[in-house]
């Protein structure tokens, strides 16, 4: 089972977050300029680069999670190369948090490291799908819950739309799912914690050496 929620739940992503703002800041410019100069959608490349964040509400499917835990967030942060125009690769982290169900309970937090396979269609299709670009991903994972290591796998779906011609931001819905394998031990209930989690998915893409796509 998903064990405590440790103080330094935060640690990871809220400097994570603020840089990932002020990159955000910088990018709409950039993408100004972008839209100003040339109206034709820019193009991913092999080598390009891009920073993801997701943010949603994330719930225990099966039991004894579910029994123990209320629906709480997850975050995650993904950073991805393009291996070719339908495939990204790279790092991902995502701190998971679920509220107790027990008035005096303390509440569940998981913490996993891995990398990811991210497929897309029609990135580079702007008259397709009026532009947007479906994605499947999955994960391989390093997964710490208390003091205790594990392993783990997820998969996700979701559905990107830009903003604005340049075609350096994207947001979109998405549907993922964690799966956290447990030790077999003595006393403890041995089976495998499974998470849903739904929400927002944005990216920014950098292009290479930072210069817009």
């Amino acid at each position: 089972m998903i064990l405590p929620f440790a103080p330094s739940l935060k640690a990871l992503f809220i400097p994570a977050l603020g840089a990932l703002g002020a990159l955000f800041i910088g990018r709409i410019a950039q993408a100004a300029e972008v839209d100003a100069i040339d109206s034709r959608p820019p193009r991913t490349r092999p080598g390009d680069f891009a920073l993801l964040v997701e943010s949603g509400v994330a719930m225990p499917l099966t039991s004894p999670q579910s029994d123990l835990f209320k629906t709480g967030v997850a975050q995650t942060l993904k950073a991805l190369w393009v291996v070719n125009e339908n495939m990204n690769a790279g790092p991902s982290a995502t701190s998971l948090a679920l509220p107790t169900q027990a008035e005096h309970g303390q509440a569940g937090v998981a913490w996993t490291f891995g990398g990811t396979l991210r497929f897309r269609v029609f990135r580079n299709s702007p008259t397709k799908l009026f532009g947007t670009s479906p994605w499947v991903d999955a994960d391989a994972l390093y997964i710490r819950t208390g003091s205790i290591h594990r392993l783990g796998i997820a998969a996700a779906a979701g559905w990107s739309i830009p903003m604005g011609r340049a075609r350096v931001f994207w947001l979109g819905p998405f549907v993922r799912y964690l799966h956290i394998m447990q030790e077999q031990r003595p006393g403890i209930d041995g089976r495998d914690a499974k998470i849903l989690s739904l929400g927002l998915s944005l990216e920014v893409g950098l292009g290479r050496r930072g210069q817009a796509q």
